[in-house]
């Protein structure tokens, strides 16, 4: 699944192999991975930078994926990863400076070209998402947004199976209630 980048210069062309996968990747998947992103944070440009940051992370990273399947996995691993940080940092920040309001989470910076094309329906469906507890919204985003099934899920939040499976019906109950009216997923 992994494989190491050579050492020696004649191996040249073989690493040249990775670093096209990864433009490649970045060329097709950067716009949904910020999407992925997006949902998981506060601001379009903190989603950004996160996305940038996996980018880096893979680009530095001795040992990388394979395939491009599999290089996919390990960049949206990385973002989650990466959001899951940043959510770290918000709340040691917030600790430390006494900041207990949740202004981060109540009120998002939406790009307006992004307010204006979303439908009442969509905008209705974002903001329930919004509201799931930070697990059940990456396993719900991990599954319908990017399609993973539930072993890809799993090995990308690096959890088990069975708590996928948990975090899917608790968020799809959760989002079910909030907005009845919505269509099923």
């Amino acid at each position: 699944m992994f494989s190491d980048q050579p050492a020696d210069v004649g191996a040249q062309e073989a690493s040249e192999a990775p670093w096209a996968a990864l433009e490649d990747l970045y060329v097709s998947e950067a716009a949904t991975l910020r999407a992925l992103a997006e949902r998981l944070l506060p601001d379009t440009t903190t989603a950004q930078d996160v996305v940038q940051e996996a980018f880096v992370r893979a680009a530095m990273a001795k040992r990388r994926p394979e395939t491009m399947h599999d290089l996919h996995r390990y960049v949206a691993r990385i973002v989650v990863n990466e959001t899951r940080g940043h959510w770290r940092r918000e709340q040691l920040r917030r600790r430390l400076y006494g900041r207990l309001t949740n202004s981060t989470m109540a009120h998002r910076v939406d790009d307006p070209a992004d307010l204006s094309a979303r439908s009442s329906a969509n905008a209705r469906m974002l903001d329930a998402l919004d509201a799931l507890p930070q697990r059940q919204r990456e396993v719900i985003l991990l599954r319908f947004w990017l399609d993973y099934d539930v072993a890809e899920t799993a090995q990308a939040l690096r959890i088990s199976s069975g708590s996928v499976k948990k975090h899917t019906a608790r968020a799809l109950a959760a989002l079910r209630e909030s907005s009845p009216n919505l269509q099923p997923l």
